[in-house]
């Protein structure tokens, strides 16, 4: 029995020789489905005491838990070792990992490697932590989970692996020469899985993304952390056992839910056809080098930021304004009719903020209403200096306007938040038409308004997810003040959201009467409350796989403030402010269409895997070697019996996913009938007898029906118990 050996393995994850093909290192761009994918996390509740008892293991190495004489030899070497973090995360694992040691025990926790798609323990994949997280605890546990792996390419989902692989192949030279994997002929790559990689820095949200990776599927990454719900209600009995027991005891655990997880196995299109063929071809060829060597080549998935628009299209009126000077032309005031029609939208703005502050402070001191008052006087002010220049530009808006006889008794007084501006935009159809130099203006300007509302909410929620991230990474727990700070400032953000939505849906409104059939209306669409999301996706909503961003983070910039339709899908800035979204959703296609074909690839392998596996104990039940005749006879009907367990579950999947398969239009593609003679371990893709309709399993109460285990050394604690119940192999 060599290391590890007695730990129950999974079927689907890809075995050199068991389940795949004699030539699946010849399978090119399909290679990726002969990649195993693991995962790698630690726990502190599985402590153990420091008991001073010299207790003898019985299975040293030979299961989940790394042999411990040779680890301890390894960890003598670091004792003073210390973690570097340079992520713009702080890594509890990292920044923790030289202090977090509990007085009174040898042991602070545990850390474990399981297959990533199905959740199963690795052999050897389970190590002691004595001292925090340190990587040499973690190197050496990794690299003797894969030491036994004769595959091309291996990745590891770790939640600091952007940190810890910075330097392995270095550290990889001080560990035992047999765990070392030899990286020319296979190759590592490190990624963070799905659900941590949120509360890591811009950076490692690219380059280590599973859903940038080539050949991940839609792999989570995340599945070790379910693992742990199983194992931690043992923490308070392990912690008091002696360590050979303690291995013990979390071996069989450790088996025994890697068998329930074996009996239990059984919109890029549409955006793309925007986009001309060369485009197309050039984006790829950048996606492509990058994917090849992310270190050399700038990641293209990082977004391109754009500054907001208002200014320069009143930079641009401004000229406009020079040059009409320039050859002559006489304004009728000193301010230009740009400046008009800009400090009219201030003060539109300014009503809109007076309004809200009034709607949502209740005023109940003296102070504040003084405040309120004097910004109400403040703005009336402007207002009435403002409309001095209105009549001059703007004639025909004094029919609108109130009587300010004096002699008017029934004059009620207007707050200076309600008082109608009448920009040309709110005037009669009628007055527009004696203005249409002022409607071209502000029609630019309300554009230019669109762009810039929806640039603040875009720049706001940027804000506001970065502080909902600093809020869970750094204030659970940590009492009211720090949170009612955060709170405060989360709706201080959220106000600045509302105020320019608001201000982007009355400039549309505007725009709506100024021009209704204009260019602008492809790329501004009707802002909706449900709009307002990103950057990324919410944390309550559907997967990264699934997510479809807003259209406020994909409308084009306009184009010296108009964009006629036939610049609207060509411009250079448009093209590219919608590249990471093409890229992105590329991306995303792609690990779709290899999640189809790994889980294709994983039923075939779990079949062929326990084909193999049943034929593997029939050739055991020869044993001419031993001479006595009681336990040649007890051994050979345990060897058939794991065998005739082999073979029901082979059944068993093939009836479950055959349906599905062929409901979806695939093939299985282990073949139509099972195995009913040896199969060597050189063929990998075995012919099977069909599964008859009429197939029965043998009474329910029977043993045969049960999952042995025996194998695993587990008699005791499965004998007569209810667990025993959770694995009959019944036809359901």
């Amino acid at each position: 029995t060599r290391e590890g050996e007695l730990t129950v393995e999974c079927p689907a994850c890809p075995h050199p020789g068991k389940n795949l093909p004699d030539n699946w290192g010849a399978a090119g761009a399909l290679l990726f489905l002969y990649t195993l994918f693991v995962a790698v996390d630690a726990n502190f509740k599985l402590k153990g005491k420091a008991r001073k008892i010299n207790d003898v293991e019985l299975t040293p190495g030979l299961c989940c838990f790394v042999e411990e004489e040779a680890f301890q030899a390894h960890l003598a070497k670091y004792v003073d070792e210390s973690e570097i973090n340079t992520c713009l995360s702080e890594h509890d694992a990292i920044v923790r990992a030289a202090v977090r040691c509990t007085p009174g025990y040898s042991v602070t926790g545990a850390g474990l490697v399981i297959c990533s798609r199905h959740g199963l323990v690795r052999p050897n994949g389970a190590g002691d932590l004595h001292k925090g997280e340190r990587y040499s605890n973690m190197d050496y546990i990794i690299l003797s989970a894969l030491k036994w792996i004769l595959l091309i390419h291996v990745v590891i989902t770790y939640d600091i692996a952007c940190q810890w692989s910075k330097n392995l192949e270095k550290r990889m030279e001080k560990l035992p020469e047999n765990i070392c994997l030899n990286t020319e002929k296979t190759s590592i790559t490190a990624a963070i899985p799905s659900w941590h990689i949120n509360g890591h820095g811009s950076d490692c949200q690219t380059n280590y993304a599973l859903a940038f990776r080539p050949g991940s599927g839609r792999t989570c990454g995340d599945e070790i952390e379910s693992s742990w719900s199983q194992t931690n209600v043992l923490g308070a009995s392990v912690r008091e056992m002696a360590s050979g027991g303690r291995h013990e005891t979390l071996n069989d655990h450790f088996n025994g839910a890697n068998i329930r997880k074996i009996v239990n196995l059984p919109a890029f299109a549409k955006l793309s056809a925007t986009f001309s063929e060369e485009l197309k071809v050039k984006w790829t060829r950048v996606v492509s080098e990058w994917e090849r060597d992310p270190s050399k080549r700038p990641n293209p998935y990082d977004d391109v930021k754009l500054e907001t628009t208002l200014q320069d299209v009143r930079l641009q009126l401004a000229k406009e304004d020079a040059n009409e000077a320039a050859r002559g032309a006489v304004s009728a005031h000193q301010m230009s009719t740009s400046t008009f029609l800009i400090t009219g939208l201030e003060l539109e703005e300014q009503q809109r903020s007076l309004k809200l502050q009034v709607k949502g402070n209740k005023m109940t001191t003296s102070k504040q209403k003084a405040d309120l008052e004097d910004k109400r006087t403040a703005l009336r002010r402007r207002i009435n200096q403002w409309r001095e220049v209105q009549l001059v530009y703007t004639s025909c808006v004094v029919t609108l306007l109130p009587s300010s006889d004096p002699s008017t008794s029934d004059v009620v007084v207007t707050a200076p938040e309600d008082i109608p501006l009448h920009l040309p935009s709110s005037l009669p159809a009628n007055l527009q038409t004696t203005i249409p130099h002022l409607i071209k203006k502000e029609q630019r300007l309300r554009e230019a308004q669109c762009d810039d509302a929806l640039a603040d909410i875009r720049r706001q929620r940027r804000i506001l997810t970065g502080l909902v991230s600093f809020k869970k990474l750094n204030l659970g727990g940590q009492g009211n003040k720090p949170n009612t700070r955060v709170r405060s400032l989360y709706t201080r953000i959220q106000t600045k959201i509302m105020k320019a939505a608001m201000r982007y849906r009355h400039a549309r409104d505007a725009l709506t009467i100024l021009h209704p059939n204009g260019s602008w209306s492809t790329r501004l669409q009707i802002l909706k409350d449900e709009d307002i999301r990103g950057p990324g996706k919410e944390p309550t909503n559907v997967s990264s796989g699934r997510y479809i961003m807003s259209w406020i983070w994909l409308v084009p910039r306009a184009q010296n403030g108009e964009l006629d339709s036939s610049a609207e899908l060509n411009s250079e800035e448009l093209d590219e402010s919608l590249r990471v979204e093409w890229m992105k959703s590329r991306a995303r296609l792609q690990r779709w269409e290899e999640e189809c074909l790994l889980i294709q690839e994983e039923m075939r392998r779990a079949v062929v895997y326990l084909v193999w596996k049943g034929n593997w104990w029939r050739s055991t039940s020869d044993l001419t070697a031993v001479k006595l005749p009681d336990i040649v006879h007890g051994a050979s009907a345990y060897a058939a019996k794991q065998a005739s367990l082999c073979e029901r579950l082979t059944a068993r999947f093939s009836t479950a996913w055959e349906p599905v398969l062929n409901k979806l239009g695939y093939q299985a593609q282990w073949g139509s009938e099972l195995v009913s003679g040896p199969v060597s371990s050189h063929q990998p893709t075995p012919r099977v007898a069909a599964v008859s309709t009429d197939h029965e399993i043998e009474d329910e109460d029977s043993d045969s029906d049960l999952v042995d285990y025996n194998l695993l050394g587990m008699e005791d604690e499965f004998d007569g118990g209810d667990y025993m119940n959770d694995f009959e192999l019944d036809d359901d």
